[in-house]
């Protein structure tokens, strides 16, 4: 698995609190099933990259219930959805 600190954007101190919540954010989406996933921090928010094959899944009542609970309760504001989907490689620039 990629390094975690990798979620976090360029400039922004990478601290265990931020690695923390990537990590617990990370571990809900794969226990409903979520293969490829990564979660970038933006402070407040949770942009979830998935492949384009799962993307559907998120959208699922039930799923995105549960997904949205989860992402509010380790500490984010807002759980988007990136529509460009997993993309391995390199720190976020914003």
């Amino acid at each position: 698995m990629a390094c975690l600190a990798s979620r976090i954007p360029q400039g922004v101190p990478v601290t265990i609190e931020r690695l923390g919540k990537v990590e617990q954010a990370e571990a809900a989406l794969r226990q409903l099933g979520f293969r490829a996933v990564r979660v970038r921090h933006h402070e407040t928010i949770a942009r979830i990259e998935l492949p384009p094959d799962e993307r559907h899944r998120l959208l699922e009542p039930e799923a995105n219930r549960i997904v949205v609970q989860a992402l509010k309760a380790v500490g984010y504001q807002y759980v988007v959805l990136d529509l460009e989907g997993y993309r391995p490689g390199g720190r976020p620039t914003s």
